[in-house]
């Protein structure tokens, strides 16, 4: 259907869109594993007792060498499959990470420092779970991006006097 909608949809990925968006493509067409998939299965020596500073040292040698082990999984030179599951993985330390951030929350620029994983809420007025307003295809983006899977959440910090978003961007005020 969105072909009809946006003919020139199919003709943009032989552009230079394609090159940037192919792994997202290769993906939806089945030729590459999502980047998460792959994490799941990358193993990462870390103890959830360890310090945050520690636990990004650990992240960042890990994100150093990440790219190869990609690498060899595109290409064929491994299976994703021969490797058992680890103990802890790399997306179990992002996890961990991601915990820690929302837990003293310094997600956006505010950085207020709520713990949002026992229910306190900042400035966004968003709980441990993101809220998400709508979701759903989009058709009016440029070529490349169509169709593409749209996502709004709730909980955007930056109160702009002329949002055109306003309605679904920000949670409703209880009474």
């Amino acid at each position: 259907m969105w072909r009809v909608l946006r003919p020139d949809a199919k003709s943009v990925w032989k552009t230079e869109a394609a090159i940037r968006l192919r792994r997202y493509y290769q993906i939806f067409v089945k030729e590459k594993i999502p980047f998460f998939q792959i994490a799941k299965k990358f193993p990462a020596s870390f103890d959830v007792q360890n310090s945050t500073e520690e636990l990004w040292k650990v992240h960042a040698e890990l994100r150093d060498n990440f790219p190869e082990f990609i690498k060899k999984i595109d290409s064929g030179t491994v299976r994703l499959e021969d490797f058992p599951a680890p103990a802890t993985s790399y997306l179990d330390l992002k996890i961990e990470l991601t915990r820690r951030v929302i837990s003293n929350c310094h997600l956006c620029e505010r950085k207020c420092g709520v713990d949002r994983l026992n229910g306190e809420k900042g400035y966004c007025r968003i709980g441990p779970v993101p809220r998400i307003s709508s979701a759903h295809l989009h058709f009016g983006e440029e070529a490349p991006l169509v169709p593409s899977g749209t996502i709004f959440f709730t909980g955007c910090t930056f109160s702009c006097v002329f949002c055109q978003n306003h309605d679904i961007s920000t949670p409703r005020q209880k009474n």
